[in-house]
């Protein structure tokens, strides 16, 4: 049977050292906040023992997964007006200066599951090939290929930057192709 045994002198220490004896692996994670647990608080699904926890709101903790530091958090979030929630887990990773989220509203292992099938399913970052722009009544329409350098690629996107799109609009062009 595997076991996890964590050490910790939290809060004096922010790090979290967990070692699993299933194949001697040891995890290192670090608090960035605890959140802290609203009036009606939410569990977490029944493990093998029955044993449910917790869940804090606004709880963040950086960690290594599939060799990428990544910040996993769980937050609640308004379903309704009659103040009712339900919790988002959301692991966030960065790729060069591109950074992705993935979410689950279920749990946390399905979270980052769904984060680690995204890794092995893509080998290849996404491909930027064709964009379109439109600015008053002016169109541009911007075409390239992957053999185009990154030189090339970056003029474009700083042309868009300084003379078409708001910081915003460039924050989410860079979102899908540093």
């Amino acid at each position: 049977m595997a076991t996890r045994v964590f050490c910790h002198d939290y809060p004096n220490n922010p790090y979290i050292d967990a070692l699993y004896t299933s194949g001697n692996v040891r995890s290192r994670y670090k608090i960035i906040a605890l959140g802290h647990y609203p009036q009606n608080v939410k569990y977490t699904q029944k493990s093998r023992s029955a044993i449910q926890y917790q869940i804090p709101d606004g709880y963040i903790v950086k960690m290594e997964a599939a060799s990428k530091n990544v910040r996993c958090e769980m937050k609640y979030i308004p379903i309704n007006k009659l103040n009712l929630h339900k919790v988002l887990y959301t692991i966030t990773w960065k790729e060069g200066r591109a950074e992705y989220s993935i979410s689950s509203e279920r749990s946390a292992s399905e979270a980052i599951n769904a984060f680690l099938k995204m890794l092995s399913e893509s080998e290849d970052p996404v491909h930027l090939r064709n964009m379109e722009l439109e600015y008053e009544d002016h169109i541009i329409n911007i075409k390239y290929n992957l053999s185009l350098d990154h030189t090339k690629l970056d003029a474009y996107v700083r042309a868009c930057d300084e003379a078409l799109l708001g910081h915003d609009g460039y924050r989410r062009l860079a979102a899908i192709e540093a």
